[in-house]
């Protein structure tokens, strides 16, 4: 089931949030098809990735299995034009 996490209802989520950036950490940096970054290099906190690109006014889609696993997400950042 996909989630829809805005910045109005962000505080009902921060357990699937966790989860979301401790799985993008070891997506991108513990697996071997990971992008080899180095975590202290690029600010991370090891195995939790959270970056500068989610803030305050970041929204999420997250998958989540019948179990409630995260399994598969992406952010979206407003810009302005």
């Amino acid at each position: 089931m996909a989630e829809l996490i805005l910045p109005e209802n962000r505080d009902g989520y921060s357990s699937v949030l966790d989860e979301m950036f401790e799985r993008r950490y070891r997506l991108f940096f513990d697996t071997p098809e990971g992008l080899g970054w180095i975590p202290e290099e690029c600010g991370i906190e090891r195995g939790y990735d959270k970056d500068a690109f989610d803030k305050d006014d970041t929204v999420y889609i997250v998958e989540r299995m019948p179990n409630g696993d995260v399994v598969g997400f992406c952010r979206f950042n407003p810009t302005i034009l």
